[in-house]
């Protein structure tokens, strides 16, 4: 259900309906994405980790990971392509967050495995 709730908000969001009357401070959209990058951090240290990959490849796929990102048109398109300073609500700059710790995480992981099986099938 909150898979739901979060998809409406950021569609919502994306077409300029949800009200701006409710402003964020500048701190908060600091301290999420602090608290963003921390969790992303400790689970994919965690996942090399766990798949016995020098941690030093998480700084590559966080390199290709970035590439890609730049790509993105900045469009107003979630997550990548908003800006956090005209989100209108903590609940919906959350769910942004949320999306974008997501995106970041699974595709750090995917880099990481391909890279394993990269430097496996080079032995």
């Amino acid at each position: 259900m909150n898979l739901i709730r979060n998809v409406s908000l950021l569609l919502l969001l994306a077409i300029g309906v949800v009200s701006k009357s409710y402003a964020i401070t500048n701190n908060e959209i600091k301290t999420v994405q602090i608290e963003m990058l921390s969790r992303i951090t400790s689970e994919v240290e965690a996942y090399a980790t766990t798949i016995n990959i020098d941690p030093e490849y998480i700084v590559y796929c966080r390199i290709e990971m970035n590439n890609k990102i730049d790509l993105l048109p900045k469009n107003g398109s979630i997550p990548f392509g908003i800006n956090y300073f005209q989100i209108a609500d903590s609940q919906t700059l959350r769910s942004v967050i949320y999306n974008r710790e997501v995106y970041e995480k699974s595709n750090i992981k995917l880099c990481l495995a391909n890279v394993k099986k990269t430097l496996s099938d080079a032995k």
